[in-house]
């Protein structure tokens, strides 16, 4: 089944909401690079999945703690968000679409 890619009124349906969280300045950052990844993905004739997208955005909202992340788009069309710990360790994190509640 093929996913539908995003579109600017996706990201504009969600950025409200990432800005009036208490986390807005941090949701910013995120919203400007996943902004600039879909116009990237556009000129490259890319797509972001929209599964992974609303999964991506749903997690920046519900895991406050997390610092801001480097976020790529992989090659199938998925958010993959990558944290640096500490000078040796990382946290990667792909954003498939697909739910991780049992």
């Amino acid at each position: 089944m093929e996913q539908r890619g995003i579109t600017m009124t996706d990201i504009n349906e969600v950025r409200q909401e990432l800005l009036d969280s208490c986390y807005g300045s941090r949701n910013m950052v995120i919203l400007a690079r996943l902004s600039r990844l879909y116009f990237d993905a556009l000129v490259d004739d890319e797509s972001i999945a929209k599964a992974s997208f609303d999964q991506c955005v749903r997690f920046f909202l519900q895991c406050s703690d997390r610092s801001v992340p480097k976020i790529t788009l992989t090659p199938n069309g998925t958010l993959h968000a990558h944290w640096r710990v500490g000078t040796s360790q990382a946290l990667s994190r792909e954003f498939t679409g697909i739910s991780d509640e049992s």
